[in-house]
């Protein structure tokens, strides 16, 4: 084992290529960028989607309301991942 070879290391980040993550030098984004804003989107249009779901609700039936928006969403999440899921592994 010759001793004196350097080791390659993948490239780090740098001040002039913040967005650089990989040993490629290729521009990815930030995992944690995506994530904030996943989340920023989420929040936002998660609020918009109850305040419409239960305007005009009466003030008795506010409950039932709130129960069928969370149902809903729980449905829709449970399907959006059955889909993507589907989708990933289709190729397989």
């Amino acid at each position: 084992m010759n001793t004196t070879e350097p080791v390659q290391q993948p490239i780090a980040r740098s001040k002039e290529h913040p967005h650089t993550n990989n040993h490629h030098g290729e521009n990815e984004p930030d995992p944690q960028r995506k994530s904030w804003l996943i989340g920023l989107g989420v929040g936002l249009v998660f609020v918009a989607v109850s305040i419409t779901a239960v305007a005009g609700i009466p003030a008795r039936h506010a409950g039932m309301a709130s129960g069928f928006l969370m149902t809903g969403h729980e449905i829709g999440a449970a399907l959006g991942v059955a889909v993507l899921a589907a989708v990933a592994t289709a190729g397989r």
